[in-house]
């Protein structure tokens, strides 16, 4: 069986964004050059940072790294703090005034960071290391920087030119963001055609059901970390999980993309982090639209509004959404919500309580009984 690990170094189906990755990289040795890779969580933004880490790291550029994190975006420079770490001693390179900011930059009791000063010395110490040979700057889960250390980062990608730097970052879509108000150069990664995904789910586990492997193919919607994933929720292979049942008995005589409508679709913990990030940074009211839209497995925006006021004890409007809109991970249009990915509704349902799943359900029962709904409700418990 082909690990994860080995479908991380092989990037299938990524031609286009591979070559744009090598002119990127070409590029920086002339005169910097930086690179904004967005997408969907789990599309491959990870995989094809580190491929390019490899490329250069095969030639010996010098890499360093930082990445945002959910529970340091409170912390003034978090990000910069880890990229500048690995650094020290090159900045016996930088003038006394420009040492001095960056030494009293971390652990300074300073209610205000000076983001500019610290934009400037760390310019020129990359600066400094770039004079010795080819710098890589990598940026992962740039959509989780501390906002100090994004404005630091957004700053030095315009000003790279002349010196032999590689910025890097790897962030969710949509913008806006500051890469984007700073005009960054940006690569879009969209969902992987059915034919790669075919060739990546019998590679990672050959031999699959053909009616789990099917199952996953139409859930995963093209996206390479569901399809490496799911077959490990829904799979034998998996092993017994309590409360959760077996593929065959959740896809029998049932529509793939219907799959799990009877209960949340369990999802691994790799795919809850990738798919539920978000979910804990939106407002209450949101949150219960969502929930609504994910557990009653509904489009219907009135349907879910109705159940998520019932719930909560007080009126949930359209304007609720608009904070799942603008993170990518829902759209509304005239009547209808629906989820930017089917696991998005999962990692929704899957991330609450039991207790609240169950209080949605009755809400959404309870709906659908006063608006004479109860046929519609026979009709998808019969699929």
């Amino acid at each position: 069986m082909v690990t994860r690990d080995d479908q991380r170094r092989e990037i299938l189906g990524r031609p286009h964004e591979l070559d744009t990755v090598c002119r990127a990289v070409a590029t920086a040795v002339q005169d910097g050059a930086v690179l904004v890779v967005r997408g969907d969580p789990g599309v491959g933004k990870s995989a094809l940072l580190q491929h390019a880490v490899r490329q250069v790291d095969d030639d010996g550029w010098r890499v360093v790294r930082t990445d945002g994190t959910p529970g340091e975006r409170v912390l003034p420079l978090a990000a910069v703090h880890k990229l500048q770490r690995p650094v020290p001693g090159d900045g016996a390179a930088l003038t006394p005034p420009r040492r001095q900011i960056l030494q009293g930059a971390f652990g300074s009791a300073q209610p205000t960071v000076d983001v500019y000063g610290v934009a400037l010395a760390c310019l020129d110490l990359l600066g400094a290391v770039a004079a010795r040979g080819p710098v890589a700057v990598v940026v992962d889960d740039a959509h989780w920087l501390d906002p100090s250390s994004a404005q630091v980062l957004a700053f030095i990608a315009r000003r790279l030119s002349p010196d032999r730097v590689l910025l890097l970052a790897a962030t969710r879509s949509p913008g806006p963001d500051l890469f984007t108000d700073a005009g960054l150069p940006d690569l879009v990664l969209g969902p992987l055609d059915d034919a790669t995904c075919q060739v990546l789910i019998d590679r990672a586990v050959p031999g699959l059901d053909p009616q789990v492997r099917s199952a996953v193919l139409s859930l995963a919607e093209g996206n390479p970390l569901a399809v490496l994933e799911l077959p490990l929720s829904l799979g034998p292979q998996s092993g017994p999980q309590p409360g959760l049942r077996p593929a065959q008995e959740l896809t029998a005589g049932r529509e793939p993309q219907r799959l799990g409508a009877d209960g949340p679709l369990p999802l691994t913990r790799r795919l809850e982090r990738a798919f539920a990030g978000r979910v804990v940074e939106l407002p209450p009211a949101t949150r219960d639209v969502l929930l609504a839209a994910a557990v009653g497995d509904t489009t219907d925006l009135a349907e879910a509004l109705a159940a998520a006021g019932l719930v909560a004890g007080a009126a949930r409007t359209v304007a609720d959404l608009d904070a799942a809109v603008d993170a990518g991970m829902a759209t509304v249009h005239g009547g209808s919500v629906r989820f930017r990915h089917p696991l998005v509704a999962a990692a929704v349902a899957q991330v609450d309580t039991p207790g609240r799943r169950q209080a949605m359900h009755a809400a959404l029962a309870a709906g659908l009984v006063a608006g004479g709904g109860c046929q519609r409700t026979w009709r998808q418990r019969r699929r």
